[in-house]
């Protein structure tokens, strides 16, 4: 049974009211910006604190915090990323508490 089976609506913002995706989007980030040399302490920092932002906006904006590293190829970057993020299968992402009393 579907969990949309009998309802009428259903919402298409599912991202930070549903699913808390949060955790998997700053691991992609960290993991990309490591490869690059950065510090990955930093890394989680920064991402939780430009949250929202365009990711190359992000990882830029990261890199010119830190020193003693060469510059970073942005578009490896940011396909390193959407790499770290695309390779969990659905249902590895988990829903905020309550979603599933709520919607049934």
């Amino acid at each position: 049974m579907s969990i949309l089976t009998g309802k009428r609506f259903f919402l298409s913002d599912v991202d930070g009211t549903i699913l808390n995706r949060m955790p998997l989007f700053t691991d992609g980030f960290v993991y990309a910006a490591i490869k690059q040399g950065a510090d990955s302490r930093e890394a989680r920092e920064h991402y939780h604190r430009t949250a929202g932002a365009i990711i190359r906006d992000q990882f830029e904006s990261l890199f010119q915090t830190q020193r003693g590293i060469n510059p970073p190829n942005l578009d490896q970057c940011i396909a390193d990323y959407y790499y770290y993020i695309n390779r969990f299968p659905d249902g590895a992402v988990p829903v905020f508490p309550g979603v599933h009393e709520t919607l049934l």
